[in-house]
């Protein structure tokens, strides 16, 4: 997948490696200066992740509602389960933001998938009703420390509440974790070691259909959101959201009713990397260039009132800033039909590094060279290595699901 050239120079500094003539960062990157701007950047990114840097892989899949009107035996939810559930598993994933999800469809997942644990309510009541858009996270590596669900509206802590010119009600379900100790073993002397503490936070959503305003309105909830996790005050009560709270805290906006801790949870004001990864993940129904995909793609603005100056968290979709060149279909909806017709669903990632393949430079390198490796209270870098449609037609001629699903690799600072 990385490209022959890129294989055998790969190969090559493996070769150099054993014969020790590759023995630290440094020299390894003027070694990398004959390679591909790809091949460099994929292995100053690598080099990261031996140094302690996390890496996680992150899935957005909508799994399609178990439709009794369907006559196919195929499409049939306990026929299409056993799919779905195996490319989860096979895909490896730490994380996984599903939608259109029945509350039967999620205890059989959960019973295929015991090494998940799953956060998530329906979206009509706020228990058990209507549609969840559940997050698995892989309970052998991260622990929960704060999830809940707020809803797409004018009165985002009303549960079942409709927002705007939306057909349905929409929720974002999120969850806060922290890794737990097996999922980190950095060898002495690590650089990044301090970012094994740094949380991760995935928020999973699907805006509305039918309502245009309503999507748009979304992303905006959606920025306040990823605001908030940045101690970035939000004056719009309307909204449910508070002030800032102290230095490395973040403003509070309650989950469901009943979901505790409020969110998002409070962030240590010292320590290192204390301010969370935020992924979202979500079928959008707008496609990119869309109003609700650029709004998201525009960040998190804020300017500080004592200066002046403005600064951004950028907030970019995975594919577009990923390193290694997209692979698989160039949709993500099939309707049904083998054809992919549609690209509506995404992984979003806060403080991505531009650095797409059809960037020819240095980028990744650079960046890491320059950056200090304990780096607290401040904003996370990403890295996305690869990001991919997943190809749903299985050999048996059939398809899991009307959507596919997206994966992407991540390295965070």
């Amino acid at each position: 997948l990385l490209g022959q050239e890129y294989c055998q120079n790969r190969i090559a500094t493996a070769e150099r490696e054993r014969e020790g003539e590759v023995t630290n960062w440094a020299s390894r990157l003027s070694l990398l200066e004959q390679y591909s701007s790809v091949g460099r950047n994929l292995l100053a990114v690598e080099e990261a992740v031996q140094q302690g840097a996390p890496k996680v892989r992150v899935m957005s899949y909508n799994i399609m509602y178990d439709n009794q009107n369907l006559r196919k035996k195929a499409l049939k939810w306990m026929n299409r389960l056993t799919k779905i559930s195996n490319q989860i598993r096979s895909a490896d994933v730490d994380f996984a933001g599903l939608q259109e999800v029945q509350h039967h469809q999620l205890e059989h997942l959960r019973e295929a998938l015991p090494e998940y644990s799953v956060v998530g309510v329906g979206r009509d009541d706020g228990a058990e009703g209507g549609e969840y858009n559940p997050i698995l996270f892989h309970s052998g590596r991260y622990a929960a420390v704060g999830n809940g669900t707020f809803w797409l509206s004018e009165t985002p802590l009303e549960a079942g509440s409709v927002g705007w010119d939306a057909d349905l009600p929409r929720i974002v379900t999120w969850v806060r974790l922290a890794r737990v100790g097996a999922a980190a073993a950095p060898g002495d002397g690590a650089l990044y070691v301090a970012t094994q503490e740094r949380d991760v936070v995935v928020m999973n959503t699907h805006f509305d259909h039918a309502g245009p305003v309503s999507r748009e309105e979304s992303a905006g909830v959606l920025l306040r959101a990823v605001a908030q996790l940045e101690g970035v005050a939000v004056a719009d009560g309307s909204l449910g959201f508070g002030g800032a709270d102290e230095v490395g805290g973040a403003a509070d906006l309650a989950g469901a009713a009943d979901c505790e801790p409020e969110f998002p949870p409070h962030l240590p004001a010292t320590g290192a990397a204390s301010r969370p990864l935020v992924l979202i993940t979500g079928d959008f129904n707008e496609e990119a260039g869309a109003a609700a995909y650029q709004q998201l793609s525009s960040g998190v603005r804020h300017t500080d009132p004592t200066t002046g100056k403005e600064t951004v968290v950028p907030l970019r979709e995975s594919r577009e800033v990923a390193i290694q060149k997209p692979f698989g279909p160039p949709h993500s909806f099939t309707g049904l039909r083998s054809e992919f017709r549609k690209n509506i669903d995404f992984v979003w990632v806060t403080g991505a590094v531009q650095c797409p393949y059809a960037v020819q430079a240095d980028c990744a390198s650079q960046v890491l060279l320059d950056l200090p490796p304990v780096r607290p209270q401040e904003s996370p870098l990403a890295f996305v290595l690869r990001s991919t449609v997943v190809p749903q037609e299985w050999t048996d001629k059939t398809i899991a699901s009307d959507h596919a699903a997206v994966l992407a690799d991540i390295v965070y600072l």
